[in-house]
């Protein structure tokens, strides 16, 4: 549980934005559409904090209409009779989060606007709009293609679809007006419309009957969190959803078991990536490629263990900063002097109220001198570099040499399964590898325990959103978090060299 989450007041805000905020999630597969109530689900801070941005942006969005009826209701029940009987009147302009349900389907749309003819629907995303050239992916569409579709079976006359999407060109200190950008989506939502509503019934019956389908593996299932705990792979325990990129494959595969593939199927129907973890799945040892022993020659001391951490909302939260941007907040680091041994650690946490990216380069900059490698555990580090050497001109020369001296333990060795061991689960993550490496370190039991979790910590601290006491605590946890990544790549760096 995050440090964020157990604040005391992020329940009460859930309930103050609850209004706001959609009765069912939709999921949406190629199979078709089924809903599932999100009010019932134990909800994660990111889900809290996700649903306070979408609050945030969609209020800024209502504020470009005038005339407005925003509905009301503490029930779904009444919230669909009140948009209902706020339709029916010809006053009625604008309404804000009109709700209908039709046949167990429910959908609450952002802004609905009376045209000539029906009405305008527009829902309000936290995305960006796309770059030029590129298209609007996919699920945005099936979003605003599910409102349509509901709205209209409820009896409305939807003529015309739009998206407020995010503006790549706004930041912090424009005007808020300048913060979305509308796009007409009204043609590709018709199709996907006239594709799903003939499957709205048979939906509907498959996904509210009391018997349980017959499961038969698709390949949908590689990315099923429910494969190996409720379904076919449940008592496997090494499923074959742990090969690597498996995809369509998994339907030609004579068994669901690793452990039971024929010596055949393992060496001449796999890649070679997913044959190397099939290998160590049924020798039950670590494979060791010939490759891991070169790779790590090129790590020279003094070594350097660098992990950093970012935020990132919807809304920025400094000047100059735009929507979704990355900002740097945090690094830590540690440094071998000698083979084997850790000899310093350093750290940086910027303060909240201010964009402190500068400080943080310049400390970076002084930290890592120039000399020796700095072993990183994706390639998450060198884009953080290469964009403040963007951001700041004037370091961008001493940043590019750090680029030049990174070394990346994830690219080099473990996704490639240079290294692999079956209890890494099919996973190269370091939160995966590292209690297998090292045993006795793990991420179990921190508050803070993943970036996204770091991400939205240091976004409520920026926000005011902590007593004192409170963010003490938030700082000191974020400090912990970051500490064990670098110290984490240091003790896989030593179980690596110690496996050649």
């Amino acid at each position: 549980m995050t440090a964020a989450k157990t604040n005391s007041t992020g329940r009460r805000r859930l309930k103050e934005i609850e209004a706001d905020t959609f009765v069912d999630a939709l999921d949406c597969s190629t199979k078709g559409w089924h809903t599932r109530r999100k009010e019932d689900e134990d909800l994660s801070d990111g889900d809290i904090f996700g649903q306070e941005q979408h609050s945030r942006l969609r209020r800024i969005a209502e504020r470009a209409f005038s005339e407005t009826i925003r509905v009301s209701g503490d029930t779904l029940a009444k919230r669909v009779t009140f948009t209902k009987e706020c339709m029916e009147k010809r006053s009625t302009k604008v309404l804000l989060g009109a709700t209908f349900r039709v046949d167990g389907y429910t959908v609450r749309v952002d802004i609905l606007v009376r045209v000539r003819g029906g009405w305008r629907l527009i829902l309000v995303s936290t995305g960006l709009k796309p770059k030029s050239g590129k298209r609007l992916d996919q699920a945005k569409i099936d979003r605003v293609a599910f409102a349509w579709m509901v709205a209209t079976a409820a009896g409305v006359k939807i003529v015309e679809a739009k998206l407020r999407l995010l503006s790549r060109d706004y930041r912090k200190s424009m005007d808020e007006e300048r913060l979305f950008v509308e796009m007409d989506v009204s043609k590709r939502v018709k199709d996907g419309v006239s594709q799903w509503r003939p499957l709205m019934q048979s939906i509907r019956r498959r996904t509210s009957s009391s018997r349980r389908p017959s499961p038969s593996v698709v390949p949908a299932c590689n990315s099923c969190d429910y494969f190996s705990t409720e379904c076919l792979g449940k008592g496997i325990e090494f499923p074959v959803t742990e090969l690597p990129r498996l995809g369509d494959r998994i339907l030609e595969l004579p068994d669901l078991d690793i452990e039971a593939l024929p010596e055949e199927v393992v060496n001449r129907g796999l890649t070679e990536r997913q044959k190397r973890v099939a290998m160590a799945v049924q020798s039950g040892e670590p494979l060791i490629g010939p490759d891991v022993g070169a790779a790590l020659s090129n790590i020279t001391l003094p070594t350097y263990y660098l992990d950093f951490e970012t935020t990132a909302t919807e809304y920025p939260l400094y000047e100059g900063i735009a929507p979704h941007e990355n900002v740097l907040i945090q690094y830590s680091l540690d440094r071998s002097l000698k083979a084997g041994k850790l000899d310093r650690h350093t750290e940086f946490l910027a303060d909240p109220r201010r964009n402190c990216e500068r400080e943080l380069a310049e400390r970076l900059l002084e930290e890592l001198g120039t000399k020796g490698s700095i072993v990183v555990y994706s390639s998450f580090e060198r884009a953080r570099i290469e964009a403040l050497g963007r951001r700041f001109p004037d370091l961008a020369k001493p940043l590019e040499k750090l680029v030049a001296r990174l070394f990346d333990l994830l690219k080099e060795i473990m996704a490639p399964l240079h290294f692999y061991d079956r209890r890494f689960r099919g996973s190269s993550s370091i939160k995966a590898v590292l209690p297998v490496l090292s045993p006795g370190l793990n991420y179990d039991g921190l508050s803070v325990s993943d970036g996204r979790a770091a991400s939205i910590a240091f976004a409520r601290l920026a926000l005011g959103e902590f007593t004192e006491r409170e963010a003490h605590r938030v700082r000191k946890e974020l400090l912990e978090y970051c500490g064990l990544d670098s110290r984490a790549m240091f003790e896989v760096h030593q179980a690596l060299l110690a496996s050649i």
